[in-house]
């Protein structure tokens, strides 16, 4: 089994650890901040588990979010998108979707 590492993990280990996963430059390419959005027009909560939460999430109309980074680096792409690192590590971000719902992508 391959075991995932975050991006976060990848941008805030120190420079030698990083090289070993194959990473060669992170730059940050636009520090933390917010956005405005509208407001949805509609909100299918029909089979929602939490509909009071995704309710008080949407009617935020400013988002924050943090820095965003560029990884440069040496990689494998396998099935559906999955990244793996040069160290053989998957990148968890590239197969969230599969793995939050106990799935693994094809080609791994």
């Amino acid at each position: 089994m391959i075991t995932p590492i975050a991006v976060h993990t990848l941008i805030e280990m120190t420079h030698h650890d990083a090289a070993d996963h194959g990473i060669m430059r992170r730059d940050m390419i636009a520090s933390a901040g917010s956005y405005r959005r509208r407001a949805p027009r509609y909100l299918g909560l029909d089979h929602v588990a939490d509909p009071k939460r995704l309710h008080e999430q949407a009617a935020a109309l400013t988002q924050q979010h943090g820095p965003v980074y560029r990884l440069v680096m040496e990689a494998m792409v396998a099935g559906q998108g999955a990244v793996v690192t040069a160290s053989g590590r998957l990148v968890f971000e590239s197969v969230a979707g599969f793995l939050n719902h106990g799935r693994i992508p094809d080609g791994l």
